[in-house]
């Protein structure tokens, strides 16, 4: 298995343990689907472990899983075509504990917390969710953390809080990296380096994560360390079968 491959099954295993429905599983590919949100590709989303393009057939499964539901599901698909192609592209990235001397922040200082209201909050700074969806997301994280060792963190600058993490063990050598942000009114003022750097010093095990923001994908992660395992795209599957490579 590639270290791609590694990375998009581990995220895989982490939302096994939080998605409301996943009954479709054939060969490579595990479906989830999420049906108070039938248009968030990410709750959506097919994962492709094998990582190659399915034939039209079983592509026609999956759809047919979706369709049968009235969602819009998504395929996760190696990169191969313009990036239009694609609903959303993720690149995955591995931090290797020994990799890199971590230069800690003097401005910043973050603390763990069992506070799963006010981490939800403070994610929900990062990126505006409407009341239902951050309910939603806090019954997921409150799932993962009865499931498996996670652990939550918030970052303040003074007293404003500015970012979050959360890390899930996934074996005695990895850990999971998701969740993390700043909140806009701190962002564009290079905090996002001495973030990443508390983020990185709160594991002592190597860290996947996946990104799909250009700041973090071609500046924060690779800065702080991070190797570039490859990306993939989230494809809807209509325009798979539609033959689309625009």
């Amino acid at each position: 298995m590639s270290n791609l491959s590694s990375a998009l099954e581990s995220e895989k295993e982490i939302w096994k343990l939080v998605y409301e429905s996943r009954d479709f599983k054939e060969g490579s590919i595990t479906a989830f689907r999420e049906p108070k949100y039938p248009n968030n590709p990410h709750w959506n989303l097919a994962f492709n472990s094998s990582l190659s393009l399915p034939g039209d057939t079983e592509i026609r499964k999956i759809k047919s899983f979706y369709d049968e539901k009235e969602i819009e599901g998504h395929l996760t698909v190696e990169i191969s075509h313009g990036s239009s192609f694609y609903g959303e592209v993720a690149e995955y990235f591995l931090h290797e504990r020994t990799s890199v001397k971590i230069e800690l922040s003097h401005s910043l200082k973050s603390k763990e917390t069992d506070d799963l209201e006010k981490f939800c909050e403070i994610v929900s700074l990062v990126e505006p969710l409407d009341s239902n969806i951050k309910n939603n997301f806090l019954i997921k994280m409150n799932n993962i953390k009865k499931k498996i060792p996670a652990r939550f963190f918030v970052a303040q600058h003074g007293s404003d809080f500015v970012g979050c993490w959360s890390l899930f063990d996934l074996s005695k050598s990895f850990s999971y990296l998701m969740n993390f942000g700043i909140v806009p009114e701190f962002q564009g003022k290079k905090l996002g380096n001495e973030l990443i750097s508390l983020a990185v010093s709160s594991s002592e095990k190597s860290l996947y994560s996946q990104a799909t923001s250009e700041v973090m994908r071609k500046n924060i992660l690779p800065k702080a360390g991070f190797r570039s395992l490859g990306a993939v795209g989230y494809c809807p599957l209509k325009r798979l079968l539609e033959g689309d490579e625009t």
